[in-house]
């Protein structure tokens, strides 16, 4: 198999194995609000999950800010500040 030919398959199983976004209802919108608030108050690490089409990714930190006009949360950790798009978050815990 040519290496050409091993990318386009690599690829391919990428594109047919995408994830659709799930659709969050109203009271699961209005925890994340309540758990982001109540972390964001007393300054609790949390976990975020995000969607991605291929993989939920994981990120870790303190909530320093959110920006609901931008729709984004700012994350800090050791390795800096991350700003996340709220539409992407799926689940929020307090470690």
């Amino acid at each position: 198999m040519l290496p050409e030919h091993k990318g386009k398959m690599v690829k391919y199983r990428q594109q047919h194995t995408k994830k659709e976004k799930p659709l969050l209802d109203a009271q699961h919108l209005e925890t994340l609000s309540q758990v982001i608030h109540a972390a964001m108050c007393a300054n609790h690490t949390v976990v975020v999950e995000l969607y991605d089409p291929f993989e939920t990714q994981t990120l870790t930190g303190a909530i320093a800010k959110v920006d609901v006009h931008k729709g984004q949360l700012k994350l800090s950790n050791d390795e800096g500040n991350t700003w996340v798009a709220l539409q992407d978050v799926l689940n929020i815990s307090v470690v």
